[in-house]
């Protein structure tokens, strides 16, 4: 049995092709917006746990509670220190060792007491 309609065949496949590609871009761009967007609530974050570094620091002056947390907090990428009149905070992205590039500051927090 022989398909006699062969008109359609090409645009019908071109149609096809063209939503195949269109859903593959629309994955794609998913895929980009999630890894991009991941970074941006870094610097709210890091405010958040500078303020409380900041009023653990206070309470502990205020009262004779003491901690461990000293003037140096370290957690992954995440760097708060204490000076004499105010908070630093810092997140970094390590660099590549065997490139020998350096750790990169995304992110600085500075909180004055």
């Amino acid at each position: 049995m022989q398909i006699k309609n062969k008109k359609g065949d090409i645009p019908t496949t071109i149609l096809v092709l063209m939503i195949v590609l269109v859903c593959v871009l629309a994955i794609f761009s998913f895929i980009y917006s999630k890894t991009a967007s991941k970074d941006y609530f870094v610097g709210i974050g890091l405010i958040e746990t500078v303020k409380a570094f900041s009023e653990e620091t206070s309470f502990n002056e205020k009262t004779e509670f003491s901690s461990d947390s000293g003037s140096l907090f370290e957690s992954g990428n995440v760097r708060i220190a204490l000076h004499s009149n105010n908070i630093e905070g810092n997140y970094s992205k390590s660099g590549f060792p065997l490139t020998g590039s350096k750790e990169t500051v995304l992110v600085r927090v500075i909180y004055q007491r």
